[in-house]
């Protein structure tokens, strides 16, 4: 049983193979050069979850325990929205209504199946409890308080990105919590922004025991990212700031309106316009990169089912309901079209990963190899090659790798392409031309291959050299 082979769920196997025979100490051989530690590269409860899946239902793989935690979070998370919008409605049939709608919008499967990684997708799909926790604090107790930030600091250990889902959904419950329904006002909204933020760097500092302080620096100053350090990292501090200006200014429209007539409409426009106005400001900025703006229409379906379901229950605006979800629909059978109409879950490998399998056996347990597309992260969930690259980019340590990479893919020069292959020590590449059943062709200029190594293996257009 595997996914498609565009997937990420390959690089959270290849991880916990690992983890289940080394455990949690030390890098991680296989990647960036070996200089990562594996505590950057994930937190310990996604791992030990398959590892505990695999071995308690005798499943074959990781990909198989991966597929049974995602369905069990696919079910826990139509509860906690269930839990979560009754909560805020007070309204059982509205909140059945919500989770009746979720389970019918196709986003979330689409993605997590076939682009998402895993700790992006169980994540998610938990992050409904940590709200309703949030929900639940009061003043007078420190019960929930305390519960949101334990929870908060759970999603944080599976996925670090989850940050700013924690972020968006706490100012939407402040913005409930401050509304008033009589006045159309918000009072004391600095009193709930300031216990959201309190508990949000609460979680931060107790994921933090086990990242390190070293993780965010990493993050914030890592070459693939931006090749900073020292002056440039503080400098890039108010570059990563932008990313939050979609967010306020949908606060601020939120704030500004007096159009709202009850708080659940609050909490949901607040929702709906930081995730759309970042998805939009994303997608202006470039439409073509795919990856960084899609990841937000996961959350957008969200708010969209949220809000079909409450106009499904006040029986208005029919129309705006089927647009709505037409629309969800039509943008994940765009998606599904362009990588190919693949299964969703297949019992064999893709196709070229034999490719891969043949590295494997002609490099050394010390051979430095390149690969490059999706290869990359289904390498090392079958096979123990160390590689260039790897599955979790703005955590890797090593300066010189993307630059690198970069040359090596994209660069038409030979010598400079010949200059880094040597620095990083690479014996073997792996070239996936055109005709290459390999979804991502990332090298642009195959001609120059000729004159850098040695065909050692070829078949079906992947070819593997033997670097000179």
């Amino acid at each position: 049983m595997y996914p498609p082979q565009t997937s990420l769920i390959p690089a959270a196997a290849a991880l916990t193979r690992y983890i289940a025979e080394h455990g949690f100490g030390g890098n991680y051989p296989y990647w960036y050069l070996g200089s990562t530690p594996i505590k950057y590269l994930t937190g310990p409860i996604l791992p030990t979850i398959l590892i505990v899946l695999k071995n308690a239902f005798g499943l074959a793989s990781f990909f198989e325990a991966s597929y049974l935690l995602l369905l069990v979070t696919y079910s826990l998370s139509l509860m906690g929205w269930f839990v979560l919008i009754k909560a805020l409605t007070n309204n059982s049939k509205i909140a059945l209504i919500s989770g009746i709608v979720l389970a019918v919008f196709p986003w979330k499967y689409f993605f997590s199946l076939t682009l998402a990684d895993l700790p992006f997708s169980v994540s998610r799909g938990i992050l409904p409890f940590a709200l309703f926790a949030f929900f639940k604090t009061k003043a007078n107790t420190k019960v929930w308080f305390w519960a949101s930030a334990i929870l908060g600091a759970l999603l944080l250990l599976i996925d670090p990105t989850i940050i700013s889902d924690l972020l968006v959904g706490f100012m939407a419950i402040c913005f409930y919590k401050a509304f008033r329904t009589k006045s159309l006002k918000f009072k004391k909204i600095g009193v709930y922004v300031s216990r959201a933020f309190k508990i949000v760097l609460l979680a931060t500092l107790f994921s933090t025991i086990w990242y390190t302080p070293g993780l965010w620096l990493t993050i914030l100053a890592n070459p693939s990212t931006g090749g900073l350090s020292g002056v440039g990292a503080i400098l890039r501090v108010f570059s990563l700031s932008k990313t939050a200006v979609p967010v306020l200014i949908a606060i601020v429209v939120v704030y500004a309106s007096h159009k709202f007539k009850s708080r659940f409409a609050v909490f949901l426009a607040t929702w709906l316009f930081s995730f759309g106005f970042l998805t939009l400001f994303r997608f202006i900025a470039d439409w073509d990169f795919w990856q960084d703006w899609s990841a937000w229409v996961w959350e957008l379906e969200f708010g969209a089912a949220l809000f079909v379901a409450y106009l499904f229950y006040t029986k208005r605006y029919f129309v705006i309901q089927i647009s709505t979800l037409l629309s969800f629909v039509i943008v994940t059978l765009i998606f599904y079209n362009h990588f190919g109409k693949g299964r969703f879950i297949s019992d064999e490998l893709p196709p070229y990963i034999n490719s891969v399998g043949k590295l494997g056996e002609l490099a050394g347990p010390s051979d430095l190899v390149f690969i490059s597309g999706s290869s990359v992260w289904w390498a090392n969930a079958l096979y123990d090659v160390k590689q260039v690259r790897g599955g979790a980019d703005r955590v890797a340590v090593n300066s010189l790798w993307p630059k690198a990479a970069w040359i090596v893919r994209e660069n038409d020069d030979g010598e400079e392409t010949q200059k880094y292959l040597e620095e990083l020590d690479v014996k073997y590449v792996l070239v996936h031309t055109e005709s290459s059943k390999e979804f991502f062709h990332d090298f642009k200029y195959l001609l120059k291959w000729n004159s850098l190594g040695s065909v050692v293996w070829s078949q079906e257009g992947d070819t593997i050299y033997k670097i000179y």
